[in-house]
């Protein structure tokens, strides 16, 4: 489990909360933020009654949870009060949950969700405590998480379905043991994990799919063992991984695809673990690693097929396999090597590159 710094402890009052906006709750909650024993913070959230906020989701009506905290909100349990079988889905119709609390050690849980209306929102908020369920939830428009924090055990979004909207994360912080994006479908929109901090999390992309949106990890950090974006289907919008520190994780992009669009890993920071872009279908497409450091530890691009793969002025700290299925241009233009260049080994292997062009630093 990440080392956890940050806790929260929550106190209910008897005292009417108002929000800015005409909504009038009986009680406040009172949440102070503590880092080790020194306060950070205390904030006041509106405390809504959960049976009020069930009967609500069941009347279909429209949600505004904004400023809101939540213990324990579970559509799990709303299902059983109101004897609904178990994974059938529930309707949130503009669902509005900004600046808003969620704590369980049970489980917060959004499974099954179908997130309907106008775009819904649970930007700058928390998410405190146990397991956070969004998994099998269907989104026909955009969900926003920016700026939105998760201090977990397991943040899970596996299986959900996403259409036409965009997802958002940008700015989100993920201390988590796990974040789960498994075969997760992002849709036909953009998707926006611009600055996002996953922390320590072990993160999870394998099987996700991703359509002709723009896909941005620009600036991500990650700080866990296991980074997997394996067998990912990434679509026609853009991709970018520039500038993202990966940490010292083994990273795993192996047996993913690229249909159309420009891939950039540009000015980005690979520590020493393994890092694997095995049997990876790069498509008829450039992709850029420019001005990107790799420590030790295996870079492997073993299998992988693409146009033009370019690692001008990189630091090639490790083994580099190189042993491609097809490349029509490999560029190591002014890269500084400390270990192997591996283009060819045993007579079985057969390497196909158009133009290579050779780094002009060998040693440091």
């Amino acid at each position: 489990m990440p080392n956890r710094t940050v806790h929260y402890n929550t106190q209910i009052i008897e005292e009417a909360f108002n929000t800015g906006d005409g909504r009038s709750f009986k009680k406040t909650a009172v949440i102070e933020k503590y880092k080790g024993q020194s306060k950070l913070s205390t904030k006041k959230l509106a405390a809504p009654d959960l049976n009020e906020v069930y009967n609500q989701i069941h009347k279909k009506e429209t949600l505004n949870l904004s400023h809101c905290y939540f213990k324990d909100f579970s559509l799990k349990a709303y299902r059983t009060l109101f004897k609904i079988d178990d994974g059938a889905p529930v309707k949130l119709t503009s669902f509005q949950a900004d600046h808003s609390f969620f704590e369980s050690e049970y489980g917060t849980d959004f499974s099954y969700a179908e997130f309907g209306g106008q775009s819904s929102s649970f930007a700058y908020s928390t998410f405190n405590l146990g397991r956070v369920n969004f998994n099998y939830t269907k989104c026909a428009t955009s969900l926003n998480f920016n700026h939105s924090e998760f201090n977990l055990e397991e943040l899970s979004l596996k299986f959900s379905e996403f259409e036409e909207g965009d997802i958002r994360f940008s700015g989100a912080i993920f201390n988590c043991t796990d974040v789960m994006f498994t075969n997760t479908n992002f849709g036909k929109g953009n998707v926006n994990f611009r600055q996002a901090n996953f922390g320590e999390s072990h993160v999870s992309f394998q099987y996700a799919r991703f359509d002709n949106g723009d896909v941005s990890f620009d600036k991500c950090t990650f700080r866990g063992r296991f980074i997997d974006f394996r067998k990912v289907e990434f679509g026609n919008g853009k991709t970018d991984f520039k500038r993202v520190d990966f940490g010292n994780g083994n990273i795993n992009f192996s047996e993913s695809e690229f249909k159309v669009g420009k891939i950039s890993f540009k000015s980005s920071l690979f520590g020493t673990g393994e890092k694997k872009f095995e049997n990876v279908d790069f498509g008829d497409n450039d992709v850029y690693f420019d001005g990107s450091v790799f420590k030790e530890g295996l870079l492997c691009f073993k299998n992988s097929t693409f146009k033009l793969l370019s690692l001008i002025d990189c630091n090639l700290g490790g083994h580099c396999d190189f042993r491609v299925k097809k490349g029509n241009f490999l560029d190591l233009s002014d890269a500084v090597v400390k270990d192997v260049l591996d283009f060819h080994a045993g007579t079985s292997d057969t390497v196909s590159y158009t133009h290579l062009t050779l780094p002009t630093i060998y040693s440091v």
